[in-house]
């Protein structure tokens, strides 16, 4: 783009000199001369202008929310948490060759919605711990490398969603109408934000922002502070310049890829969105992809692949087929799994590149080429969130009424119990 210029050398509000010409831009100018790069670091998988699927994308200003007078004073004194270093495995079997080790936590809420996606679980990003938020909406600290709970905080409240800042954890009360910021060490709250919705957050443990989700827009937290500090609008151009709404649906789920450059969201399509400080800018989305009943969408620990499972299968000429996008590249399908009829959940191994995927009660294991290489019994069924370890075969599964470690090389998980 070539923008004219004229260049005006004043003394005491008189012209001294003019100066005429031109600038070449090889992107926005006004982001340029604003200093703001719209473009990611090279070394991402992220391209600098990804095609969307409607065209021009633009986002509407952010609404800025006006930081409290006073800090925010919650209704009742927060509870301690209490040391918990008892081992918290019950039951270990080994069915079809993996080893299944189920955990002593409350899974489900009685007031629960059976379809809904709301396993809330989070493992730090060298895989040695898992904060989870159960049932009777008790935060429990667990050590994965011994398998035993370090600490516990009975929040007194139902929780459905949690998420690792660089602030601490973050967890989603409902009952409460609010986030807490939760010490990461010792499970102590720091602060209470007040939230309309709290069935989605996401936070990153390099960022000290975090997002809710309503439906067609997001708040930005934040966690320093402990108020909410944006509404951002979540708008396309779309062709002919009509305004449409990024997130026309529900959001059911919302994750930051651990370097804290981009969110993605899943309502019944995944969306990508840059941050940029407290602004979200949106870049692409699939095509729909679910009819109706998506639990959740799956990004892979490097922030490579992502997909959004489907327990009434997902859209397409086969539903019984599930596709895997490049996140970099959501206008088509890197990869297709033929999972069966009901792919409810997704976990993408660190280490070896696997992608687990369980079809009623039996768990299919894909090469990173998607190939069916395995197929094995769970010994359950109902599953709904998967979460690969960096260890490499071992992943932990949220399933009706249970939460379990499972293991494709029974024997060490074996030796693990045996040594505690």
């Amino acid at each position: 783009m070539v923008v004219p210029y004229e260049l005006k050398v004043m003394a005491a509000s008189t012209t001294v000199q003019s100066i005429r010409g031109t600038l070449r831009f090889d992107r926005d100018p006004v982001t340029v001369l604003a200093g703001i790069d719209p473009r990611p670091p090279s070394s991402g998988n992220i391209p600098a202008s990804p095609p969307g699927p409607s065209g021009s994308q633009v986002n509407p200003p952010d609404t800025s929310v006006a930081p409290p007078t006073e800090p925010h004073k919650p209704r009742l004194p927060f509870p301690e948490p209490t040391r918990s270093p008892d081992p918290i495995v019950g039951d270990f079997h080994v069915i079809d060759g993996i080893g299944t080790a189920l955990l002593k936590v409350e899974a489900d809420r009685q007031d629960q919605r059976q379809d809904g996606p709301y396993c809330p679980m989070a493992v730090t990003s060298d895989g040695k711990l898992l904060y989870l938020l159960d049932g009777s909406g008790a935060l429990h600290r667990i050590n994965l490398e011994t398998l035993r709970a370090e600490a516990v905080l009975q929040t007194g409240h139902s929780g459905q969603a949690i998420a690792i800042s660089s602030e601490g954890v973050l967890i989603g009360l409902r009952s409460a109408r609010a986030i807490w910021v939760v010490d990461a060490q010792t499970l102590r709250v720091k602060r209470e934000i007040p939230v309309t919705d709290v069935s989605c957050v996401a936070s990153a443990p390099t960022l000290s922002i975090g997002y809710v989700a309503t439906k067609g827009r997001f708040q930005v937290l934040d966690l320093k502070k402990g108020y909410v500090s944006h509404d951002v609008r979540t708008g396309i151009r779309g062709q002919g310049g009509a305004a449409q709404s990024a997130l026309s649906s529900l959001i059911v789920s919302m994750e930051v890829s651990r370097d804290g450059r981009y969110l993605f969201a899943a309502s019944d399509a995944i969306h990508r969105f840059r941050i940029y400080g407290e602004r979200l800018i949106h870049e692409e989305s699939t095509t729909r992809l679910t009819r109706g009943h998506p639990t959740g969408h799956a990004l892979s620990p490097d922030g490579r692949w992502i997909a959004l499972p489907a327990g009434d299968e997902n859209s397409g000429a086969d539903g019984r087929r599930m596709p895997v996008f490049d996140s970099a590249q959501l206008g088509r399908a890197a990869l297709t799994l033929s999972t069966g009829a009901h792919p409810c959940a997704i976990g993408f191994d660190p280490k070896t590149g696997r992608m687990y995927v369980p079809d009623y009660d039996k768990m299919n294991v894909f090469s990173p080429r998607g190939r069916l290489q395995r197929q094995a019994r769970l010994g359950f069924m109902g599953l709904r969130k998967i979460i690969a370890l960096p260890i490499g075969e071992r992943y932990i599964v949220w399933a009706r009424g249970r939460i379990a470690v499972c293991d494709l090389q029974p024997k060490r998980l074996s030796e693990l119990l045996k040594a505690e």
